[in-house]
């Protein structure tokens, strides 16, 4: 197996530099490219990076795996697949000084990383987390056959090259009725023990 930490490495670098969207460019602290096993069998894929992610350095995505562990309390480091996690957008959208979504420009802009991200690590399972995350990567990876993200029905998805498995974020599995939330929780539980996030 070809390593691919330093194309990884590369690719950050280019990410890093990468000015294509003046306006985020503009407003960013820093770019923030993606981060974790350089061979992992799962990828974590956000919209685009937190506030915190940028002004700590931190990978693009990596604040969801604590968010999830506390959301799934049996959700351990130990039971983890090698995971990396990422983002469409490599850097923090924002309107002056708020954050706001990526502009579906801006994810088409920086789509390119990302591919460049899967097709380096080949994960067995790719994890877009959050609706705006989710019917993107749905989209894009499937086209008009491209099924509507629904948090209450949960599922995997095979692709030739990998499963992809769309999850709602914490913020939205939390935003959900108590029925309604109960309902997700039990299917984020039996996937995320399926694909070992």
């Amino acid at each position: 197996m070809e390593d691919a930490a330093p194309k990884l490495v590369q690719l950050a670098l280019s990410v890093s530099e990468c000015v294509r969207c003046p306006q985020l460019a503009a407003s960013r602290l820093r770019a923030v490219p993606g981060g974790g096993h350089a061979h992992a069998h799962v990828m974590v894929v956000t919209a685009a990076p937190s506030q915190q992610e940028e002004e700590a350095g931190l990978p693009a995505g990596s604040g969801l795996l604590d968010e999830f562990a506390a959301l799934l309390s049996d959700s351990t480091p130990e039971r983890r697949a090698p995971i990396y996690t990422t983002a469409v957008v490599k850097c923090v959208p924002r309107d002056g000084q708020q954050p706001r979504a990526a502009s579906a420009a801006e994810c088409d802009t920086c789509y390119a990383y990302l591919s460049r991200e899967i097709s380096t690590i080949a994960p067995h399972a790719l994890v877009p987390v959050g609706a705006q995350a989710a019917a993107y990567m749905l989209a894009r990876l499937l086209g008009a056959d491209a099924p509507v993200f629904d948090p209450l029905h949960l599922r995997v998805i095979s692709t030739p090259a990998f499963k992809v498995v769309p999850l709602p974020s914490p913020t939205e599995v939390a935003a959900l009725p108590a029925h309604d939330r109960k309902a997700c929780l039990e299917q984020l539980q039996k996937l995320t023990a399926q694909i070992r996030l």
